[in-house]
């Protein structure tokens, strides 16, 4: 068994982040979303590709449950974009809080 090791490939990360656990509070990460799909979540809002909120959630912005027009529960919720991982938002019943790591976001 021979084993491949090559000095030039470096690693910028290893691993996947779930999330952070702050006052008891556990929050996921965007980093866990990029490996889910919509069917690994129950509280899930799949939006189409040509969707205005998709723009409006890279960029950062607060979504409006009533602009997303799906029933979802309170709490954290999936964005996915055609049935693929996109982040978490949290849901507080009218607004849906954008999770999307600070670093991340569109300008």
């Amino acid at each position: 068994m021979s084993e491949y090791t090559d000095a030039s490939v470096r690693y910028a990360r290893t691993g996947t982040c779930a999330g952070i656990i702050k006052n008891g509070t556990f929050r996921p990460h965007t980093a866990l979303a990029l490996t889910m799909r919509a069917d690994d979540f129950d509280n899930v809002i799949d939006l189409d590709a040509k969707d205005e909120n998709v723009c409006r959630y890279l960029k950062g912005q607060t979504l409006l449950a009533s602009d997303v027009k799906c029933d979802i529960a309170k709490g954290y919720v999936l964005i996915c974009v055609n049935g693929y991982g996109l982040g978490f938002c949290k849901n507080d019943g009218s607004k849906l809080k954008n999770l999307y790591e600070k670093g991340w976001i569109l300008r």
